[in-house]
């Protein structure tokens, strides 16, 4: 065998034995290129998701758009792996591109109340300081979605939405705190949440909003002081009304209320009670202070039999039995005349009206 059989016979078997070695390399590449790629999808979508969880937009939506964004950005690695220099510089433009795009749709057409949210604010800031009368326009002319069923439950959604986001306002908060008694326990559904009362499932008494009106001037109106170092928390309210109006010789009035209680008229407007602890000297005659415009009374008929601190507790106000900065309690006791005088104490009651009550 001579040296030309001999290379050529052993060409094929070096060829046979160094193929493999490549190909080995080439997968190691091709796995590393994977894990680099997981890794940049994993990382970028990591800070998206914390990014979006900073904000106040809704899981189920941060959740949306990471996915969205994962896939569009897992898509533009692969491409770049097999396109020229120039497509590879304009993928992560486009990428950023449809990535804003996205979110913007997101945020302003998936949730309708983001563009609202913005335009109460912008309202609210053009108002300036002091101008509690703008400030009440700008609540009312709050766009709300429109519901697509005829579910109440759609339109008490709504309007629930409606009034966190007014009271997560700092200065609508404030004209509400200051002129309609609105705290931040105040759900709106039309019923009062009591002491310790453990979230909105715990309200069961009606609650009213009522003209601030001066009591001395009304024949619709009484008003009761107590001391409360004494037994009256334990008395119920009808005893501690009835004995008050007995030794008033005011026994009209007391007829007006047990007509009001008890009479036939289901669409008759409810007589309605308050209750509040404060030194005399800071009384001006009033239901409630001057500011305010507005302030909350309960239904009469719900407490009428109950012990009085029990009745104020259900309205969501605690009487001190033994107060140290000579404090005593009043109550007020109004029959209105129509439904305009009782107003339920609901966010669409408040957003409709507070244009009106807010001056």
């Amino acid at each position: 065998m001579d040296d030309g059989q001999l290379q050529g016979g052993t060409q094929p078997l070096i060829g046979a034995m160094a193929g493999p070695a490549p190909d080995n390399a080439e997968r190691k590449n091709r796995l590393w290129r994977m894990l680099e790629m997981v890794s940049k999808v994993s990382g970028f979508s990591t800070i998206l998701y914390a990014i979006g969880r900073l904000t106040s937009i809704p899981d189920g939506i941060v959740n949306t758009v990471v996915l969205l964004a994962a896939v569009t950005f897992l898509v533009a690695l692969l491409l770049s792996q097999r396109l020229n220099k120039w497509v590879r510089i304009g993928m992560p433009i486009t990428y950023l591109v449809l990535v804003g795009l996205t979110v913007w749709y997101v945020m302003y057409e998936v949730n309708p109340w983001t563009s609202r949210k913005k335009s109460l604010a912008e309202a609210v800031s053009e108002c300036g300081q002091n101008n509690d009368r703008c400030v009440g326009t700008a609540i009312t002319n709050m766009e709300r979605p429109k519901p697509t069923t005829d579910f109440s439950a759609e339109q008490l959604a709504i309007d629930e939405t409606a009034g966190s986001y007014l009271m997560k306002n700092p200065v609508v908060m404030d004209t509400l705190n200051r002129r309609l008694g609105i705290k931040s326990h105040f759900i709106g559904t039309g019923f009062a949440v009591p002491v310790n009362g453990n979230g909105y499932g715990s309200a069961r008494v009606a609650e009213y909003l009522v003209p601030n009106y001066t009591v001395g001037t009304r024949d619709d109106a009484r008003e009761f002081k107590l001391d409360p170092k004494t037994d009256f928390l334990d008395k119920t309210i009808q005893q501690i009304i009835s004995s008050k109006l007995t030794e008033q010789n005011d026994t009209k009035f007391l007829d007006n209320v047990n007509a009001a209680l008890n009479g036939p008229d289901p669409e008759r407007p409810p007589a309605v009670i308050r209750f509040q602890q404060f030194p005399p000297a800071s009384y001006h005659g009033r239901f409630g202070q001057d500011e305010s415009s507005k302030v909350f009374f309960l239904k009469l008929r719900d407490v009428w039999n109950l012990p009085l601190q029990r009745g104020a507790n259900l309205s969501g106000y605690q009487l001190n039995p033994d107060p140290q900065n000579n404090t005593i309690i009043f109550l007020w006791v109004f029959i209105p005349s129509g439904h305009a005088e009782v107003v339920p104490a609901t966010w669409s009651n408040i957003i409709s009206n507070a244009s009106a009550w807010i001056k």
